[in-house]
């Protein structure tokens, strides 16, 4: 018997399609603050591929030769043109929501910035790594410690132009503006990374401690915060801090910042980061 397909039964099947509308994409975002530009990349932790990239360069000021200087305040809006460049490239490709757990900075080390406690406005351009205008004050120490390796024992250095401690030394004794502000307890020292820090956690209004590779820059011994006999630093004051940058100004990042972050060696926890 033939049977008439228009009137067989109509088997259905449901199918119950659920949209995520919760889920985010969490990620990593690494600053990498370089000598000639800044870039910001952001990294998916699931996999640690890169989701998106934006770079910009800065101005190299050049007063005279061997020396060389930056705008801090240009470092950190470059700083924050590419973080905002990077999150708009990954929201406007990526399917789901970009949720940023963790800031990490790497920097150009010994570039020194000193700014006004109270303003949180530098007060001269920062002094870059490569500048060779102590050159006189290294040697006239050199000459009075007897050695260049004097602070070797103490701080793990020698006395050289690349440090920022001597850096340091130089603005003090050049820069009116900077001794001013020293002698009345407004100046704050640090270099790129903490800058940076300092602004991406409220500047002036933030009030938080914040951190400095002191034994890298000559500015600290290996075992203490406290400077050897003669360091030409030896007056400043260096504050162990444990502070909490778990939270930011600018918006974008839920996290927390820290410097130096190292990427796919490990799983991070969200507010955890490894610091080098």
């Amino acid at each position: 018997m033939s049977s008439n397909p228009s009137s067989s039964p109509t088997v259905t099947h449901e199918v119950s399609i659920e949209v995520d509308t919760q889920s985010e994409i969490k990620c990593v975002m690494a600053l990498d603050q370089g000598t000639q530009s800044t870039r910001a990349i952001l990294y998916d932790v699931t996999n640690w591929q890169a989701i998106s990239s934006h770079q910009l360069s800065h101005a190299q000021i050049m007063p005279q030769a061997g020396w060389v200087e930056h705008d801090a305040e240009e470092i950190f809006e470059r700083a924050t043109s590419c973080i905002e460049a990077a999150l708009s490239a990954a929201k406007s490709t990526c399917a789901k929501p970009v949720s940023v757990q963790a800031l990490g900075i790497t920097n150009q080390r010994e570039t020194t910035v000193v700014w006004d406690k109270k303003t949180g406005k530098p007060l001269h351009n920062a002094v870059v790594w490569l500048d060779l205008r102590t050159a006189e004050l290294c040697k006239e120490l050199e000459a009075n410690l007897g050695s260049k390796d004097y602070f070797r024992a103490t701080c793990g250095l020698p006395i050289s132009t690349y440090f920022s401690a001597m850096k340091l030394r130089w603005l003090l004794d050049n820069v009116p503006a900077v001794r001013a502000a020293a002698e009345e307890g407004n100046a704050m020292f640090g270099t790129i990374d903490t800058w940076l820090l300092y602004k991406f956690t409220g500047g002036s209004q933030g009030a938080r401690p914040l951190v400095v590779q002191i034994s890298s820059i000559l500015l600290g011994g290996l075992e203490s915060s406290r400077r050897p006999e003669h360091h030409p630093c030896e007056w400043a004051e260096i504050v162990r801090s444990k502070a909490d940058h778990s939270h930011v100004s600018c918006g974008w990042s839920r996290g927390a910042i820290a410097a130096q972050v190292s990427l796919g060696k490990f799983t991070l926890a969200s507010d955890q980061a490894e610091c080098t």
